[in-house]
């Protein structure tokens, strides 16, 4: 018993020791520059001809009107610059569905078109309420997209993604509420095919 309490006092001795000559951590985020200084999540990277694009659900700066969705392209990751605003909310009524909230948005390449996904709201006319579903659709990556299901959301949704089976159907596939869901969804119309 006398050798395991010297054992415990050793490890104990040992850990603070180890602890009090640890040295200050700092990290900074190799990927910041030329990113939203309001900050940034949920970020969707598609690489096109050299170049990478990103988007993300952009937190917003509390001194200017809405923005939009702004997407940012790099050529090697570490330098982000703007490359277009994706929806231009200046064009769209403040009475839509999606006018304000853009979370969780994703482009993807599909039948030689680029079909931006996300999950958007209106803090205006909604506020606290759910996120809906919405598909926009572009020649070009970095846009401009038009907002293919204008009228309402497909269906609320929560941090929405696309899958493609093997016969490339895709499918929206979500979280709500402590349950994921999937939708079979034709992306060229911008509808939702089955309920989730």
């Amino acid at each position: 018993m006398k050798h395991f309490f010297k054992i415990v006092f050793y490890i104990l001795a040992f850990q603070n020791l180890a602890f009090s000559q640890a040295k200050p951590m700092f990290w900074n985020n190799p990927i910041r520059e030329g990113l939203s200084v309001y900050g940034m999540k949920d970020f969707f990277l598609l690489p096109e001809n050299n170049s990478f694009f990103l988007v993300g659900t952009s937190y917003k700066n509390p001194y200017k009107d809405v923005a939009g969705l702004v997407l940012y392209k790099s050529k090697k990751l570490k330098k982000w610059e703007e490359a277009g605003t994706l929806i231009d909310t200046k064009k769209m009524s403040k009475q839509s569905w999606c006018y304000d909230i853009f979370n969780a948005p994703e482009i993807h390449k599909y039948h030689n078109k680029y079909y931006l996904t996300f999950n958007g709201g209106n803090s205006l006319t909604n506020p606290y309420k759910k996120t809906g579903f919405g598909i926009a659709v572009s020649n070009s990556a970095s846009g401009p997209y038009k907002i293919l299901n204008s009228d309402k959301m497909l269906f609320e949704s929560n941090h929405a993604t696309l899958v493609f089976d093997e016969n490339n159907q895709p499918f929206a596939v979500f979280e709500m509420d402590g349950r994921f869901y999937s939708s079979k969804i034709d992306l060229e119309k911008g509808k939702s095919l089955s309920p989730p």
